[in-house]
């Protein structure tokens, strides 16, 4: 059985559930699915999807629920998908992000299960909120220069992923940005990073070193929390930078930790007593 439907000014959509596939095809930006109801109801079909050149923009949750999908097709065009456009394609294993895409919306990835590799492209600048979140087989990210803005929890309970540093465009680590990613050992915060949001870290239960910068301004609330393997925090300053950092008061775990200054104050006895080795 074959259906043909509208999805956009533009643009019209091709169902084939007998081989199981999704073909879109036009130009510009596709409809967020609201528009598109009937197709909503036959997702189960879907397998394979392939979209056409010159389409912009994936809409709101398109693939949104596709728990049988498995290859996706992306095209040149593409600049933007929107938020939830393949949440819970819980079969999805890889996917190729085109070089013009410069935003990826709110939970856009969310819960792909079986998602291990993703390819970002080199002209992308935002990454929303828990775009990622939740692919627990997700090893590892390579991020371009280009990124200029991580959302919150946009990796969290990435169980398996595998990172050290972010790129330097990147000023913020937002809110539970890497929650519960358990497989990161070591973690490099480069300078020019301000701040490190609320439970930015906290559950990744084999972090035993990290690397901040002088640049840092702020330490929000319960960051290390249950990151009960991280011994040492080489700090890039020296005692007088770090205590004009404002660090929220529900850091217990700091207490714990030994502190390496990479520059003595004036203060170098008083160095010496904060690395609680």
């Amino acid at each position: 059985m074959r259906r043909v439907r509208n999805c956009g000014e533009n643009i019209y959509y091709v169902l084939d559930t007998k081989k199981c596939e999704m073909t879109f095809e036009g130009k510009y930006k596709m409809h967020d699915f609201s528009f598109m109801q009937d197709y909503w109801l036959l997702r189960e079909y879907i397998k394979t999807a392939y979209v056409g050149d010159g389409i912009t923009t994936i809409g709101k949750s398109v693939f949104d629920g596709c728990d049988k999908l498995t290859k996706v097709s992306l095209p040149d065009s593409l600049e933007m998908i929107c938020d939830y456009a393949f949440n819970s394609c819980e079969a999805l294993e890889s996917i190729k992000i085109p070089d013009r895409v410069r935003e990826i919306g709110y939970s856009a990835f969310n819960a792909c299960y079986k998602l291990k590799s993703v390819a970002l492209p080199d002209n992308l600048e935002r990454i929303g909120d828990k775009a990622f979140e939740y692919c627990t087989e997700l090893e590892s990210v390579s991020f371009p220069e280009s990124v200029e803005s991580i959302g919150e929890g946009a990796f969290s309970n990435c169980e398996k992923l595998r990172i050290d540093s972010l790129p330097h465009s990147i000023k913020r680590i937002r809110k539970q940005a890497f929650f519960g990613c358990d497989m990161i050992e070591s973690f490099r915060v480069h300078e020019g990073i301000v701040s490190i949001g609320e439970a930015a870290f906290l559950g990744c239960k084999n972090l035993k070193e990290i690397y901040l910068p002088k640049s840092l301004k702020s330490i929000g609330e319960n960051v290390f929390r249950y990151s009960d393997a991280l011994k040492t925090i080489h700090y890039a300053g020296s005692l007088e930078d770090w205590m004009k950092i404002d660090i929220h008061t529900i850091n217990e775990q700091l207490d714990k930790i030994s502190i390496v200054f990479e520059k003595m104050s004036l203060f170098n006895e008083k160095d010496a007593l904060l690395t609680n080795e």
